[in-house]
C-alpha cells in the first residue's frame, strides 16, 4: 500500500521509515540530545495514522517498531511474538533487476515461519 504524498515526501511507510532511521543511523551522532526517541515517537505515530486510514476496523493489529539492521529485527521479533506470517515487499524501487532485495532474502532464507514477499 503506498501512502498519499504528503509534506514528508511519497512512498510507502517502511520507505519512509527506512529513510528516516537510515538517516539515524549513519548521522547519529549529529543529531541532538533526545532525536532518537522522538524519531521512534514519530514512527509510531505514522505507523498508527497508516493502519487507521488502511486496515479495517475490526482486524485486531499490533503495532510493532524495532531497532536495528532491518532482516535481523524481522526474524528475532517474528520469533519473539511467534509470528505464523512475516509479510514484507519484495525489494527497494531501485533493485529492479533483481527478485528480492538483500533484507527479503535474507529473512526468506532465515525465518522460522512462512514468509509473504509482495512485489
Amino acid at each position: 500500500m503506498a501512502v498519499e504524498p504528503g509534506a514528508e515526501g511519497e512512498g510507502t511507510l517502511a520507505d519512509r521509515a527506512r529513510r528516516h532511521i537510515g538517516e539515524a543511523s549513519a548521522l547519529g551522532q549529529f543529531f541532538p540530545k533526545g532525536y532518537e526517541k522522538k524519531m521512534r515517537e514519530r514512527v509510531r505515530a505514522e505507523l498508527h495514522d497508516f493502519v487507521k486510514a488502511h486496515v479495517p476496523e475490526g482486524i485486531p493489529v499490533q503495532h510493532i517498531v524495532g531497532e536495528g539492521t532491518v532482516y535481523s529485527t524481522i526474524i528475532e521479533t517474528a520469533r519473539k511474538i511467534g509470528a505464523d506470517l512475516v509479510v514484507m515487499q519484495a525489494h527497494r524501487p531501485e533493485l529492479g533487476d533483481y527478485l528480492l532485495g538483500p533484507n527479503a532474502a535474507c529473512v526468506v532464507r532465515h525465518a522460522d515461519c512462512s514468509v509473504l514477499v509482495v512485489r
